[in-house]
């Protein structure tokens, strides 16, 4: 096997011959970007479902089948319902939506909160969303969980996240010494310049710390919450906008330059996460994917059947680089994600030693003892005979 060491970061894949060779080269080029120091991982909803909390799919299908519940009981959703929206709401088929198999799952959760916005009922929507997250976390059923390894393992210290709930938090203040005023917590929707700033350099008090890009669910800020961006329609009023867009495509260039990135806890298949990086990549040309993005992403049977297409995929399309986490069933997935961060950690310590380690040549030779002017003399005098 090839052993890529210092510019795995730089090689074009045309480069490998092996596909191990290819994930090889993405483990050391990983290994340089925590030894710089500079990493911030992208936490999604998968690191806080071992800790209660749903994922993004559980969590719009609960969303949905509740309102719409609500939305036809009789006197109760005023004013009622017209016959269109009655159709529409008939005709949502909550297996499907469970099975994954609708359409746009987003869809349908942004047509149940326009009904609520059309209403004034912003309060109650916002209600509904606060029950998901307004709870204390249970305790893993696996320990280390996910998040407890990035944290131990890889020593990140500084987080965005589009999760509204404060399990990040808990689990920073609970496995480190950070204290309250060394880990500042930021909302990415209301969070000032200099803030933000700040964060993407990881300089003064932001050298660690964490960035809620959609919002947080606090229960102290009671109908507050209603600003988060969870529906499409918010999605669009945040990012695209006039003003927006170019607003919050500065942010993220700042971040993204800035900064190695590690996702964890995604399945990247969220076109909206994705969007700034493919949107850099395209500005960028063929320097956008030479930048330090890195994925952790766990694959099930027929999923890594096709690493091979998913990798070159998020790589050329987004400038991501992807190591694979393979699994045969779900209750095996936080096991092998921790077995993973145990080899990553591993590599970089001996990516670390190999780059500390002083050529022989300038190695002190302590134990060599020089003779002395007698033993020299016998050597020349032997020489001679």
């Amino acid at each position: 096997m090839m052993k890529t060491r210092f510019g795995a970061h730089l090689l074009p894949l045309r480069e490998f011959k092996t596909w191990d060779d290819l994930q090889d080269a993405q483990l050391r080029a990983l290994c340089r970007a925590l030894d710089i120091g500079n990493m911030v991982a992208l936490v999604g909803a998968g690191m806080s479902h071992p800790y209660g909390f749903p994922t993004w799919h559980k969590l719009a299908c609960g969303l949905v089948e509740e309102l719409r519940i609500k939305a036809t009981v009789p006197n109760d959703f005023m004013p009622p319902l017209t016959e269109i929206e009655k159709d529409y709401l008939k005709h949502v088929c909550p297996e499907l939506i469970c099975n994954g198999q609708a359409a746009n799952i987003n869809s349908l959760l942004d047509y149940c909160h326009r009904l609520y916005f059309r209403r004034g009922r912003q309060a109650e929507f916002s209600a509904l969303v606060a029950k998901y997250f307004n709870k204390k976390p249970v305790v893993p059923t696996e320990r280390p969980s996910s998040l407890e390894g990035v944290v131990n393992l890889l020593n990140v210290r500084r987080f965005a996240t589009f999760n509204y709930e404060r399990v990040l938090a808990d689990v920073l203040k609970e496995k480190t010494d950070l204290r309250e005023s060394f880990l500042p917590i930021l909302n990415g929707l209301d969070a000032c310049f200099a803030d933000l700033v700040s964060f993407a350099l990881g300089g003064g008090n932001y050298r660690s710390g964490i960035l809620h890009l959609h919002g947080q669910i606090q229960p102290e800020l009671g109908e507050k919450n209603a600003r988060l961006v969870l529906t499409e329609s918010q999605y669009q009023d945040q990012y695209m906008s006039h003003g927006a867009r170019e607003r919050r495509k500065r942010d993220a260039y700042r971040l993204l330059l800035a900064n190695s990135i590690l996702f964890v806890g995604f399945s990247l298949e969220d076109e909206d996460v994705l969007r700034p990086f493919r949107q850099f990549v395209a500005d960028n040309a063929i320097n956008g994917r030479h930048r330090p993005w890195f994925a952790l992403l766990t694959v099930d049977e027929d999923k890594a059947k096709r690493k091979h297409e998913l990798f070159h995929h998020y790589y050329y399309r987004y400038g991501i680089r992807t190591l694979f986490i393979e699994y045969k069933h779900e209750n095996e997935i936080t096991r092998r994600f921790i077995r993973k961060l145990h080899e990553i950690r591993a590599e970089w310590v001996a990516y670390r030693q190999d780059r500390t380690r002083p050529p022989a040549a300038r190695a002190p030779r302590f134990g060599v003892v020089r003779p002395n002017n007698q033993q020299d003399k016998e050597k020349n005098r032997l020489a001679c005979w």
